[in-house]
C-alpha cells in the first residue's frame, strides 16, 4: 500500500481494536475538501472531517457528534491525539464525561520492520521484545474501562521501556 511506517502501525493498532470489539473513529481537522480518505473511510466504525461538518478540534461540539455518530456515551470514549492541545480539551470536557489523552506507543512490530529494525529495537527495550498493536490496544481499552475513568488529559508512554538514546 501507499502508507507510511506511521500509518501502517495506526492502522494496525485500529484493526486490533475493532477485533477486540471496540467502536473507533477517525476524527481530523482536515479543512480542505481534498481529505486523502484512501482506505481510512471502511476501516472505521465513522469518519468525521472538520471541512465537512463545519467544526474543528479542540471544540467541544465535534467531540459530541463523533460519540453520537458512534452511538456512545462520551463517557464510554476514549480520545487519543498525536497533538497536545487537542487532548487538552479534556480540561474542559471532563465535566461533560469526555476522557482524552496521548498514547505514545513507541516501535510496535506490525510486519513492515527489517530484521536489522527489531534487533535494534529489541536491545533498547528491556522486555527485550518490541510492541504489538495488542500491548496499545489493552492500554485503550483499559483507558474506556472503568478502572481507567480517573485518567485523562496525559501524555501516556506505553512504549516498554524504549530507549532512543
Amino acid at each position: 500500500t501507499g502508507m507510511g511506517v506511521a500509518q501502517r502501525q495506526r492502522a494496525g493498532l485500529v484493526r486490533r481494536a475493532r477485533e477486540a470489539g471496540l467502536r473507533t473513529a477517525l476524527l481530523s481537522n482536515s479543512w480542505g475538501t481534498e481529505f486523502p480518505g484512501d482506505g481510512w473511510h471502511g476501516m472505521f466504525d465513522t469518519v468525521v472531517i472538520s471541512g465537512e461538518v463545519g467544526m474543528r478540534k479542540p471544540e467541544h461540539r465535534i467531540y459530541r457528534l463523533v460519540a453520537d455518530q458512534l452511538d456512545l456515551a462520551p463517557s464510554a470514549c476514549v480520545f487519543v491525539d498525536d497533538l497536545r492541545p487537542n487532548v487538552a480539551a479534556a480540561v474542559e470536557l471532563g465535566p461533560r464525561g469526555v476522557r482524552a489523552n496521548v498514547v505514545n506507543p513507541g516501535p510496535i512490530d506490525t510486519g513492515w520492520m527489517t530484521p536489522q529494525i527489531v534487533e535494534s529495537g529489541t536491545l533498547q527495550t528491556p522486555a527485550g521484545r518490541l510492541g504489538t498493536p495488542g500491548d496499545t490496544a489493552d492500554l485503550v481499552r483499559f483507558l474506556l474501562s472503568d478502572a481507567g475513568s480517573w485518567i485523562t488529559g496525559q501524555v501516556l508512554y506505553s512504549n516498554g521501556g524504549f530507549r532512543t538514546g
